[in-house]
């Protein structure tokens, strides 16, 4: 049973992250559905360990009956959420499959089925180009290696597409967007640049990026990147509809509130493959999933945070 002023707190990504705003808005369309309800969104201002604990114990000061904790680094989740639950809130998880103990409900947030997407459309992706390169962190994280490895699997052997050149951020250990410059000046006639994090595009204008012959395809889809598949320099995104992982997160909330569900419920944010001919049906789906007017999600300003796969300790 509700009681007024029975406090929920969605603990997002970074400040800076550009899913923050329609997750929020998610949670918060869900919320208003039940007036006694309250809700505080809260987000650390960055991908640290200290940044998640101090926002977590003033989340934790305001004594809310339940917090959505958004997961991209399962270690440097997993003390926050042990704090959440010795507390005796109960806890929500939203993004990695993060192998939480004692969490009521998750929200997961399919990274490898989206990377998965890129591989298996990678032919109708191209566009007729026949040749691309690959940028992933496989072995920074479990997350990063499962999306290399699901791309991978659908990728590898192809007859109609030559992978010209991989690269290893996580191992080089350098600006990505001197490692795609180096790739194009190997060979600049490349069609295709695929990406299993989308923080290039994020933090360097494509243009700057990709050679003369190439359009680039990306896990990640937030609002900041919908202009490079209208002005042709994206071929493809993928991600999810971020409001929906909101709304899932705030409805598990109410349910441990309400002790309507039994504890363990795992819900799915599936991955979509937005292309320029899909766009516009993505974008109004994802402003009504996130409850926030399209014209403002579309003036977002670029960002230097990446959306999908989860960021690491460094942000890279």
């Amino acid at each position: 049973m509700l009681r007024e002023g029975d406090l929920v707190v969605l603990i997002g990504p970074s400040q800076s992250s550009p899913q923050w705003a329609a997750i929020g808005g998610g949670a918060r369309r869900l919320v208003e559905q039940y007036p006694p309800l309250a809700l505080e969104l809260m987000a650390p201002t960055d991908s640290s360990h200290t940044a998640l604990a101090r926002i977590v114990d003033e989340a934790l000061s305001k004594k809310p009956k339940a917090i959505c904790l958004y997961v991209r680094d399962p270690e440097t989740a997993r003390s926050a959420a042990r704090q959440i639950t010795k507390a005796g809130v109960h806890l929500i998880t939203m993004g990695a499959d993060s192998g939480i103990s004692g969490a009521f409900g998750q929200v997961h947030v399919d990274y490898a089925r989206g990377a998965e997407l890129l591989g298996k459309h990678l032919t109708e992706i191209a566009g007729g180009k026949r040749s691309y390169f690959l940028l992933h962190t496989h072995g920074a994280s479990p997350i990063d290696t499962h999306c290399y490895e699901r791309f991978m699997q659908h990728a590898r052997g192809r007859v109609d597409m030559t992978l010209l050149k991989e690269c290893n951020a996580a191992e080089a250990k350098r600006p990505t967007g001197e490692l795609i410059a180096e790739m194009f000046a190997r060979f600049p006639n490349a069609g295709l640049m695929v990406t299993l994090d989308p923080g290039p595009w994020l933090s360097t204008p494509p243009a700057q990026l990709l050679g003369s012959n190439a359009r680039f395809a990306t896990l990640g889809a937030a609002p900041v990147l919908w202009q490079y598949l209208q002005s042709g320099e994206a071929t493809a995104l993928v991600g999810p509809l971020d409001g929906e992982i909101g709304r899932l997160a705030a409805e598990m909330a109410l349910m441990a509130i309400t002790e309507s569900e039994p504890a363990g419920l795992v819900r799915i944010a599936r991955h979509e493959l937005v292309t320029r001919d899909t766009l516009d049906d993505f974008a109004n789906r994802y402003a009504e999933a996130a409850g926030l007017d399209l014209k403002e999600l579309v003036r977002q300003p670029a960002l230097s945070e990446p959306s999908a796969p989860p960021e690491r300790n460094a942000s890279p």
